[in-house]
């Protein structure tokens, strides 16, 4: 089973770096860090922010705005969440108040992540002279006056 713990605070504003894209995403935990990743067609977004601790795996999230409007709504400090697998309910924790959420299987803003990180991965190793199939060129002038 997928878990952690992190302050609520911190947890509400990382989730709302992602709440205007679309309202499903997928959570990577690791003992001490969560991310995410949301890639579509026009743009891929990636952060991650600390946390408390954490069992290793994703946390797949169907409905952002219900997530979200439980952490806004609860008053303790830290959140729990758990997840035992893709498509599980998704359990949500805050002191003495608990939320589950049903989720889907298919997490839209996940599903295009893994081939954007490897187009990414691949123009960092060409220091950005290539992305994907095509060259990248660029030339600046630096007036330091």
């Amino acid at each position: 089973m997928t878990s952690f713990r992190t302050n609520r605070k911190d947890l509400l504003a990382f989730l709302d770096i992602f709440s205007k894209g679309g309202n499903d995403l997928t959570i990577r935990v690791s003992s001490e860090k969560l991310t995410i990743g949301v890639g579509f067609l026009t743009h891929y977004l990636k952060a991650s922010m600390p946390c408390t601790e954490g069992t290793s795996g994703r946390v797949h999230v169907s409905d952002l705005g219900k997530l979200m409007s439980f952490v806004k709504s609860t008053t303790g400090a830290e959140i729990e969440v758990s997840q035992a697998a893709k498509g599980k309910s998704l359990q949500v924790k805050s002191g003495n108040t608990n939320l589950e959420l049903p989720t889907g299987t298919y997490i839209s803003a996940d599903s295009d992540v893994g081939l954007i990180e490897k187009l990414v991965a691949k123009g960092e190793a060409s220091m950005w002279t290539k992305f994907a199939q095509g060259d990248l060129s660029a030339s600046a002038d630096i007036n330091g006056a």
